[in-house]
């Protein structure tokens, strides 16, 4: 019965499918074989049949042969005995007949000879009419022609009504007359011989002699003219053919039943008869329709044995073995790997099996591994999000704390830039008091406003530099911040770094167990390659990142290190400018002394002047670190901000890992193991 398969496309079995093509191709050949021994038994049957009827028509005309041999041989030799005798009188001549009257009873019932004078001797007691004159008749005519025993043409004998014939020669007596011998050899021992005839059991013969019918079981035509039968097609062809001369030769002729028959043509040696031997065609092919029979019911057999052999070989070769390997392999298409198959079988089917053994053995193995690699890829996929989302969190944090390094330095860009304008201040007004201070004595009823002055400018120089250094403080606080930040940032890196040596390893793992995979695995090869060059690109971009945080962690030292120099020299202006004051509030308590500490004065206000001087200076060179240690930290605040992007897109690979080792997963558990 045909079955649907999954596709929709009708199939049917294996067994049948062979069966209904050895089936037939058996059976064509069997009975082209048993078709080829018909024919060929036919032929053979024919050959054999028309070669024994030739034989047996043969045998029969060698036994007429023979019996008319034996007569002609012994009236020969009394004919020889009549030439090598003396007779005196015809009497005695007589008396030498009289044997051969005896010779052969019912046969042979009369010798006689006759003279060209007329005379007429016969060895029995038939006597002659007086008119009787034998030179006249044929038989004495054509005995002179011979010096042996011939046998005439056949007649009918008027007393007793049956077939005679006449067997003559010439006879040179010893007293000089010259006669013929005759004998009636009468042939009704031979016509019903003839008529006895059946050859191949089932046939009949006829015996012609010069047109007329000697012999045969149709005693209506015995002795009747072959010519005079118009009315018997069949007479009439095997008279033709005995006209033609025909011997030794089997034709085939239809009969007055419609049938064909083998016909036998055989001279009688010694005679010019013929003997006619003929039996029906489907007589002589009787054991060929028998053989037919038998050869159709022995096909028959045959055919349906064959069909039994083969429908229980195909079904214990192939049926079962198929059957098996295909309820396997459909198993095995359904994902069922548990399937026993037994190995063994030195045909195809047991190679199949031996393969689909290999097969499932090495697939239990593969997907067990891969199982497990799965199971590991989804744990280091769980992992690699874990850290990709601290590291995407830290990156953050770490972008908030650039962006407020960059704020607290602008803050202190603004302080450098203030204390550098109040440096320069301080600057020219102290050169403005040292020109004063060269003409104090001039003007020293402006000295107690002046004085009021410069106290009050030397209180806002004290107050500029308490904010000065306070910002100096909270800048090297800044820049320590700075510094600790970088190095988390550094630790973040190296755990970068560390993260993307592991997630590179394990997409060469994945690649190697991916191309192990063969075909299933090429898209898990995609995966684990991607990965390997996010991992390769996170290492990149760590890299970066650690040079410039190389690089900022440098500029901090030097920042760092300008930064206690300008404490040094804030601290020394404090000193100063507290001194200034201690100045200004002596004058306001000494005025008297005024004139004498002018030129001090003057002394210490260009030594102010010097280190207001420098100070801008300093301020400047500050103005300008600050300047430079804001854009690093922009430059930072950047990379840090790329660093937590491309922490986010190793978050979203992670996640693509872990959805992917998901599905590998799944795909896995698919098969039953």
């Amino acid at each position: 019965m045909a079955k649907t398969s999954d596709n929709g496309q009708k199939t049917g079995k294996i067994s049948v499918q062979l069966l209904s093509i050895l089936i037939p191709m058996i059976a064509l050949f069997i009975i082209s074989v048993a078709v080829i021994i018909f024919i060929n038994s036919r032929s053979i049957i024919t050959e054999q049949g028309m070669s024994r009827l030739e034989e047996e028509s043969q045998a029969n005309s060698n036994d007429i042969a023979a019996t008319m041999a034996n007569i002609v041989g012994y009236y020969d030799g009394l004919s020889d005995l009549l030439e090598s005798s003396s007779y005196s009188s015809n009497d005695e001549i007589k008396a030498a007949l009289l044997p051969g009257m005896k010779k052969y009873p019912g046969m042979v019932n009369d010798v006689y000879v006759a003279f060209p004078d007329k005379t007429f001797i016969d060895g029995g007691d038939w006597v002659p009419d007086a008119d009787y004159d034998p030179t006249t008749r044929g038989w004495y005519q054509e005995g002179m022609k011979h010096h042996n025993i011939i046998l005439g043409d056949p007649g009918i004998d008027m007393d007793t009504k049956e077939a005679v014939v006449n067997g003559i020669r010439t006879v040179n007596f010893a007293d000089g007359r010259t006669g013929v011998i005759s004998t009636d050899i009468f042939l009704k021992s031979i016509s019903s011989a003839v008529g006895g005839y059946t050859p191949l059991g089932s046939g009949q013969s006829m015996l012609f002699a010069a047109g007329s019918i000697i012999g045969t079981p149709n005693e209506s035509y015995l002795g009747a003219n072959a010519s005079d039968l118009t009315g018997d097609p069949f007479i009439q062809s095997v008279y033709r053919d005995v006209q033609g001369g025909k011997d030794g030769q089997v034709d085939t002729i239809k009969g007055n039943d419609g049938q064909d028959y083998y016909v036998s043509f055989e001279k009688v040696k010694g005679t010019e008869w013929t003997l006619v031997s003929y039996v029906k065609k489907n007589d002589v092919l009787k054991e060929l329709n028998q053989l037919s029979l038998i050869t159709v019911i022995l096909v028959v057999i045959m055919l349906v044995v064959s069909s039994l052999i083969i429908l229980l070989l195909v079904k214990k070769k192939i049926t079962e073995p198929v059957n098996n390997l295909t309820a396997t392999i459909t198993k095995i298409s359904e994902g069922d790997f548990t399937v026993n198959i037994n190995r063994g079988g030195n045909n195809e089917i047991g190679v199949m099996n031996n393969r689909m053994f290999d097969y499932v053995k090495r697939m239990r193995s593969t997907l067990g591994e891969m199982k497990s690699v799965a199971q590991g890829l989804s744990h280091e996929a769980d992992d690699s999000m874990n850290s990709a989302e601290s590291m995407s969190r830290q990156a953050g944090e770490q972008s908030t704390s650039m962006e407020q390094i960059r704020s607290a330095m602008e803050g202190v860009a603004n302080s450098v830039t203030e204390l550098a304008t109040n440096a320069t201040e301080l600057a020219q007004s102290v050169s403005e008091m040292s020109e004063q201070g060269e003409s104090t004595q001039r003007i020293m009823d402006e000295l107690i406003v002046k004085a009021r002055k410069g106290q009050e400018d030397m209180n806002n120089v004290q107050t500029n530099m308490d904010s000065i250094s306070a910002s100096m403080n909270e800048m090297s606080i800044v820049v320590a911040s700075v510094d600790e930040a970088a190095q988390r940032i550094n630790s973040i890196v190296e755990m970068i770094n560390s993260i993307s040596s592991q997630t590179n390893l394990l997409s060469l793992n994945a690649s190697i167990e991916a191309a192990r995979a063969g075909e299933a695995g090429r898209g898990f090869a995609v995966v684990a390659s991607e990965i390997g060059n996010l991992a390769s690109d996170s290492a990149n971009a760590t890299t970066e990142i650690g040079n410039i945080i190389k690089n900022i962690t440098e500029q901090i030292k030097t920042l760092s290190k300008r930064s206690e120099s300008s404490m040094v020299d804030i601290a020394s202006s404090n000193e100063a400018v507290s001194e200034t004051g201690k100045t200004f509030a002596d004058i306001f308590k000494a005025l008297d002394e005024a004139g004498s500490t002018v030129n001090d004065m003057v002394g210490k206000m260009n030594k102010v002047n010097d280190i207001a001087t420098s100070v801008a200076a300093i301020a400047e060179e500050q103005s300008a670190s600050t300047e430079e240690v804001t854009a690093t930290v922009e430059t930072a605040a950047i990379t840090a901000q790329n660093v937590a992007d491309e922490s986010r897109t190793v978050d979203n690979s992670a996640s693509t890992v872990a959805e992917s080792s998901s599905r590998i997963g799944e795909f896995v558990d698919s098969f039953t193991l």
